[in-house]
């Protein structure tokens, strides 16, 4: 009987060890793969697609710092006309008073005038 206490006993460590020895394999092979669903052909495949999505990105990036610059180009003319605008109001706001000024002179030299024909009859 102690014989057989021995055997089971051993065949129970056996049992033990082999279990334990499963469990690290299995430890060792889960770093190592990704999943039954993944393979490298597929890995590849995805890794051509982020880089080509990556390289377009980069795309888009300098379209919008180009369009980015060309606005940035485009409001600094409007600010230029617009300036220039201005000052031809300004101008224009000038030349009218001047005008006036000239409508105002022109009266007074008509009535100045009317009255030395007044003052000569």
């Amino acid at each position: 009987m102690v014989i057989d206490n021995q055997c089971e006993d051993g065949d129970e460590q056996g049992e033990q060890e082999q279990q334990e020895s499963d469990d690290n394999d299995e430890e060792v092979e889960k770093p190592t793969t990704l999943g039954s669903s993944f393979d490298a052909g597929a890995l590849t495949q995805k890794l051509q697609e982020l880089r080509r999505l990556e390289r377009d990105l980069d795309l888009v990036v300098g379209s919008l710092k180009r369009i980015r610059s060309m606005n940035g180009e485009l409001l600094l003319w409007k600010r230029r006309a617009l300036e220039r605008e201005m000052e031809g109001l300004v101008e224009l706001e000038d030349l009218t008073k001047d005008c006036e000024n000239l409508s105002h002179r022109v009266k007074m030299n008509r009535r100045q005038l009317e009255q030395l024909k007044a003052s000569k009859n």
